[in-house]
C-alpha cells in the first residue's frame, strides 16, 4: 500500500508553498498515440498561466469529441504545440505540476511533445486524485489501493462546482484547485458520513472508542475514521479526548 509520509491535509497545504501549478489536458484519446488538443495551467492562487486549444498532429476521433466536445474544425487553423514550446517551458520547467490523474496527464504531455519532435518541459508531477483518495479513505479491496473517484465526485464531496463545462481543461483545473483546498482545509460537504450511524451503534454496544477501532472495524483510512470520531464527539456520543488520550462513551 503506497501512502504519503505526511497526512493528506499537510501534503495539500505544502503544495501551496511550493510554487506549484495545476495542469489539465483534453486529448485525442487515451492510448499511446494520443495527444492533447487543449491545455490549461493555473497556479494555486487561481491565476491562469496558459489556456487554449492546440492543433494535434492526428485527427480527433469521434469518441474523444463526445467526451470534451472539441471538434477537428475547432483546431484546424490553430497553432500546433511547437509554437507554444518556449512559453510552456518557461511556465513549467522545474515546477511541481499537479493533475487530477497525473499518470495520464504526464504521459499525454510526453506523447504530445514527442509527436512535435520536442522535449517535454522538465517538471515533476503530483496526483490530486490519489491524494483525494487517501484523504477520503475508502479502500478498494479488489485493486488494493484507496478507491479512486472521478473529478466531479471529488468536487461534490468538498462542496465545489464546475466553473463551466466539465471535461474542458480550464474548468477541470479550477475544479482540481477546489478539491486541493478542500483537502488542505479538511472540508467536505457531507454533513454526515454514511458510516456515522453504524459507528455510533458500534461504540455504544462496545462502550469503548478509538480512531484505530473505527478504522479496523470498517476497513477505512485513518483520516476518515478520525472525522467520524470527531462527529461522534460533536453529537455528544463520546467525550473529548482526555489527558491520557482516551475517550469515554457517554451514551449507555
Amino acid at each position: 500500500m503506497m501512502v504519503n509520509k505526511l497526512p493528506p491535509e499537510q501534503v495539500a497545504r505544502s503544495w501551496f508553498q511550493k510554487n506549484a501549478v495545476i495542469l489539465d489536458t483534453e486529448t485525442t484519446g487515451v492510448g499511446q498515440q494520443a495527444e492533447m488538443c487543449e491545455l490549461a495551467i493555473i497556479d494555486l492562487a487561481g491565476n491562469i498561466l496558459f489556456s487554449g486549444l492546440i492543433k494535434p498532429f492526428r485527427k480527433i476521433p469521434l469518441d474523444a469529441i463526445r467526451v470534451h466536445g472539441i471538434k477537428n474544425e475547432d483546431v484546424a487553423y490553430l497553432p500546433s504545440l511547437d509554437v507554444y514550446d518556449e512559453a510552456l517551458t518557461k511556465i513549467l520547467d522545474g515546477r511541481l505540476c499537479i493533475s487530477y490523474n497525473s499518470e495520464f496527464d504526464s504521459r499525454i504531455m510526453d506523447q504530445s511533445f514527442n509527436a512535435a519532435g520536442l522535449l517535454a518541459p522538465n517538471c515533476h508531477y503530483a496526483c490530486a486524485m490519489k491524494l483525494f483518495a487517501e484523504w477520503r479513505g475508502e479502500w478498494d479491496t479488489n485493486n488494493a489501493h484507496w478507491a479512486w473517484w472521478k473529478l466531479g465526485e471529488a468536487l461534490n464531496y468538498v462542496g465545489g462546482h464546475f466553473l463551466g463545462q466539465s471535461h474542458r481543461a480550464l474548468s477541470d483545473c479550477f475544479a482540481t484547485l477546489d478539491v486541493i483546498k478542500g483537502i488542505a482545509n479538511n472540508i467536505h460537504a457531507d454533513s454526515e458520513d454514511v458510516l456515522f450511524k453504524d459507528a455510533a451503534h458500534l461504540v455504544i454496544n462496545e462502550q469503548r472508542v478509538s480512531v484505530s477501532m473505527i478504522q479496523r472495524h470498517f476497513k477505512i483510512g485513518y483520516n476518515r475514521a478520525s472525522r467520524i470520531v470527531e462527529a461522534l464527539e460533536k453529537e455528544d456520543i463520546i467525550s473529548p479526548m482526555g489527558l491520557n488520550g482516551a475517550r469515554n462513551v457517554l451514551v449507555k
